[in-house]
């Protein structure tokens, strides 16, 4: 994945939406200005002068566009929200019967996989976590949810005798095993790779086969 894969997404709620191409082009330079001022200085230091500075725009046309820095960081989420939704929409497509005969590896690798990936390539995703930056524009909080509705689901088809209460408390956890990380991580930078590309996975495999194991009979 490239960071240039969601460069064409729409952009969320601003001051004024850009009707033609240079405007839109203008408002997609903010955005990638504020994703790596986030990552590089943090939210704490961004300011509507930092942004029109990298972006190479003046600060009255920053301003044309945008009422204020948080407008700025909303518009971005939403930018990452409307992609890690089509990841979710992706994962739609796998039959009921390819999630029963996967290995408990190759449904981690499709289930959580994708949305390491994501937050790999970029990497002000990690601020925007552990800052619950954009967690109040409209669809932040349904994409937590669908995603959780993806695990239970997934946990269902594979042990479909589980008792429900038990079933959502074990899809809770496999969710929020790499929660506490991502929350960390834009503070210990030099884990990152290892961390998203290969430990979460390890750790989700590890917990998901110990809990198929122990529910066997449920199967």
């Amino acid at each position: 994945m490239t960071r240039t894969s969601i460069q064409n997404e729409p952009p969320g709620k601003t001051s004024r939406t850009p009707q033609q191409t240079r405007g839109r082009a203008r408002v997609e330079a903010v955005l990638d200005a504020c994703a790596i001022l986030l990552w590089e200085e943090g939210p704490g230091e961004l300011t509507m002068h930092k942004l029109a500075k990298r972006a190479q725009t003046s600060i009255g046309s920053l301003y044309h566009f945008f009422p204020d820095k948080d407008a700025v960081i909303d518009a971005l989420c939403q930018r990452h929200l409307t992609a890690m939704n089509g990841i979710t929409r992706e994962l739609d497509q796998i039959s009921s019967a390819q999630w029963r005969d996967m290995s408990p590896q190759a449904v981690i690798e499709s289930l959580a996989r994708p949305y390491f990936q994501y937050v790999d390539t970029y990497p002000e995703m990690l601020v925007i976590i552990s800052n619950s930056l954009g967690s109040k524009i409209e669809g932040a909080p349904d994409l937590r949810l669908s995603i959780l509705a993806n695990y239970e689901k997934v946990l269902e088809l594979r042990m479909p005798k589980l008792d429900t209460a038990l079933l959502k408390t074990i899809s809770y956890v496999l969710f929020n095993i790499p929660v506490g990380a991502l929350q960390s991580l834009q503070e210990n930078n030099q884990y990152r790779e290892r961390v998203l590309r290969m430990e979460l996975i390890h750790a989700m495999v590890a917990y998901l086969q110990t809990i198929e194991a122990q529910h066997a009979g449920v199967c």
